[in-house]
């Protein structure tokens, strides 16, 4: 465990110096104020621009600042996350650290799980501040209003979030260079986005964690519909984690 405390402070030395994490953070924070914002001022914009346009006239509502929350983060954020740290091995393959850090006796298994530990970290922590920040502007711009299961509703898409680190990791095991990495990352994603279909899994499907939390706002679906994608997610997860780690460990560097 003692290399895997040191190769963690390691990679969070490094996401910090090479600005990854406040990347991350700077942009998580830009899309909460930006989900606030838009949902506020748009249709007053649009009426202002156009006023001939009176189906821009709509008074907005907390509910549209949540839907362009996870719509946003969602779409431009857990993108974002995946293209900052697909660069996760490929860099310590370029720079031939690997081969220098595991023959002093650093065990492959916690190269993986820190790589892996940290960029959870710094998800979780833009994620859940991204949060906090909409949370606070949305009563803040609507005090008499309430939306139910927000909260809910960024669990799952977090659980989603992990679900594509964990993905990203299988992809930077397999290949040495990030581009191959995301195509990779990319078609697995697609292939289960096509399990959203009723043929397939339909809202079974854990890629229903980021689309469906905007109907369990609108009162579409309920908390109950969720378990079963969620127990997907997780087993996901483990199951990407797992097959990194074993695959790196019979690696040749």
């Amino acid at each position: 465990m003692s290399g895997f405390h040191a190769f963690i402070k390691k990679e969070i030395i490094e996401c910090i110096r090479s600005y990854k994490f406040l990347i991350t953070f700077g942009l998580f924070l830009f899309l909460a104020i930006l989900s606030i914002m838009s949902a506020r001022f748009t249709p007053q914009l649009l009426s202002a621009l156009a006023p001939e346009f009176n189906v821009m006239t709509n008074v907005p509502v907390a509910l549209d600042a949540w839907n362009q929350y996870y719509k946003n983060v969602s779409q431009v954020g857990m993108s974002a996350v995946v293209i900052i740290f697909c660069t996760s091995l490929s860099s310590e393959y370029a720079r031939g650290t690997l081969i220098i850090l595991l023959s002093k006796g650093l065990s492959r298994t916690s190269v993986i799980l820190s790589k892996f530990t940290v960029a959870f970290l710094s998800m979780s922590i833009c994620y859940w501040v991204c949060y906090i920040v909409t949370n606070l502007y949305t009563r803040f711009f609507w005090p008499n209003e309430f939306v139910d299961n927000t909260l809910f509703a960024a669990m799952l898409l977090w659980i989603a979030g992990t679900m594509y680190l964990s993905l990203l990791m299988l992809a930077c095991v397999l290949f040495r260079q990030s581009f191959s990495s995301i195509v990779f990352f990319l078609g697995v994603t697609t292939v289960l986005g096509l399990t959203t279909f009723p043929v397939i899994l339909g809202n079974n499907s854990p890629m229903v964690l980021t689309t469906r939390n905007i109907q369990l706002l609108s009162g579409e679906a309920a908390r109950g519909d969720f378990i079963i994608p969620v127990i997907f997610a997780i087993s996901l997860s483990i199951t990407f984690l797992t097959m990194a780690v074993v695959l790196f460990r019979k690696k040749q560097l």
